[in-house]
């Protein structure tokens, strides 16, 4: 059981909790929230670790926000990209400064994936359970074994940063970490699901562009509704009833032949109709790319792609961390090189101190 924790649910605690931190250093910070059934993340619980003990801190309680979102501006966390989301939902603003111990971990040779209690193991030899990770945070009172997981998700970010630090510093990588932290924010901006859902199921089902055409204005549909109703996509139209729509629906009556429930259609029928039948009058441009390869663009990705392995594997690193294959592919598809991407240079002074 774990004794040292403080439970913040009310304007005055918060404030007295935070008089009595060095508000200088990151805040190490997790946070436990519900999705399941939603289309925003659904706040239960922000943890905070002073350096003698959490604050748990009741993310139910809204008038908590803005304060906390104030406060917030250099943070330590792991595999943090949707406590930022969060952080953007509900502080409509996000920190400026982050230290990722999953990313720092990654350029410390622990592969790109590596688990908190796997580092806390690994860096700290201390076991910690994570058996509460699927549990319902939106209850109240919290359980002892979800107070004992909550605080244990924070007590250790500041050795683990501690550690990285030192490690990046003997490796000469603070500099690039410093780098891929400042994109790794910009990128956690935009969530890109629409582009990445579009990508895939135009190659899938290989869509020429009147059904790309088709195919962008659904999605961009879905989202709005998803939006407006916070409901997850999936519940609004799945995507094998986005393709349907896209190759069988040629008027309206086409949309009674797909396999939606009634009501929906009653409620929805027309505004479907209406996206597929102005989506020819999409200009091309405002499609996102889809990145085919010809044989000389072919080359330059493997090229690229051979020199990034060549260099990531001598400094123990994933290349994934630099720039997924995907990342390549684009480079290669625009007519770019590996000087363009940000990093590089950071990476290439690290290899060159080997």
């Amino acid at each position: 059981m774990i004794a040292n924790y403080l439970w913040v649910d009310d304007q005055q605690k918060l404030n007295k909790a935070l008089n009595g931190m060095d508000l200088s250093m990151p805040f190490a910070i997790d946070t436990e929230f519900e999705r399941s059934r939603t289309y925003y993340l659904n706040p239960a619980l922000l943890q905070m670790w002073n350096g003698q003990q959490a604050l748990l801190i009741d993310l139910t309680k809204e008038e908590l926000y803005s304060q906390l979102g104030e406060t917030l501006n250099s943070i330590v966390i792991h595999s943090g990209s949707e406590d930022i989301e969060l952080m953007r939902q509900i502080f409509k603003c996000s920190p400026a400064k982050v230290f990722d111990t999953q990313i720092a971990a990654s350029l410390c040779g622990f592969g790109s994936h590596v688990s908190y209690q796997n580092l806390v193991k690994e860096l700290l030899e201390i076991e910690i359970p994570k058996d509460e990770s699927r549990t319902d945070w939106l209850q109240r009172p919290l359980t002892q074994a979800q107070i004992d997981y909550a605080v244990n998700d924070v007590r250790f970010l500041p050795e683990l940063r501690q550690a990285l630090s030192e490690q990046l510093q003997a490796k000469q990588m603070m500099p690039l970490f410093d780098r891929l932290m400042h994109k790794w924010i910009l990128r956690t901006a935009t969530n890109g699901h629409n582009e990445k859902t579009f990508t895939k199921l135009v190659k899938s089902e290989r869509l020429q562009l009147a059904g790309q055409q088709k195919l962008w204005a659904l999605l961009e549909w879905r989202e709005r509704q998803a939006e407006r109703r916070n409901k997850p996509r999936n519940w609004i139209l799945k995507n094998d009833q986005l393709t349907q729509i896209v190759r069988y629906v040629k008027d309206k009556q086409d949309l009674k032949k797909i396999r939606l429930h009634p009501s929906f259609l009653k409620h929805n029928a027309e505004s479907i109709w209406r996206q597929i039948s102005q989506a020819e009058a999409l200009a091309p441009t405002k499609l996102p790319t889809i990145v085919r390869l010809n044989s000389e663009q072919s080359q330059s990705y493997h090229h690229m792609k051979e020199r990034l392995d060549t260099c990531c594997e001598a400094l123990d690193i994933p290349a994934s961390v630099i720039m997924n294959t995907s990342g390549l592919k684009e480079l290669a598809f625009f007519g770019k090189d590996l000087e363009s991407i940000d990093g590089w240079q950071e990476l290439q002074t690290a290899h060159a101190a080997l």
